[in-house]
């Protein structure tokens, strides 16, 4: 994984992005803004939008989260309807640093 986008089912819930590809995170804020581009676009009206782009930096970007990847998904994330795929973890084998940008707090920047 470099950078997706992760959903709860329905809908787009986290940017996420494996850390170690990222210079800080202000890089990895900008690299969300262009990769997913067309879901905020979707997610807001164009003043939003313009708001968003002077308002979003590093503060928003957590760290110290791990994710890792599933051959398998658990039966706890069932609803997802994916047979594999990348899911938040706790530090251990297979885990790997990500930065996350949670899209509910970036709604609230443009409030």
């Amino acid at each position: 994984m470099d950078i997706c986008a992760f959903t709860d089912g329905s809908s787009f819930t986290q940017f996420v992005g494996k850390k170690s590809l990222y210079k800080d995170k202000e890089h990895f804020v900008k690299e969300c803004i262009k990769e997913f581009d067309s879901i905020l676009e979707d997610i807001f009206s164009e003043q939003e939008y313009l708001v968003l782009l002077n308002k979003i930096g590093s503060e928003i970007v957590h760290d110290n989260l791990y994710c890792r990847y599933y051959p398998r998904m658990p039966e706890e994330v069932a609803y997802l309807d994916l047979d594999e795929g990348y899911l938040f973890c706790e530090k251990g084998k297979g885990a790997f640093e990500v930065y996350v940008i949670d899209i509910e707090e970036i709604k609230n920047l443009t409030k």
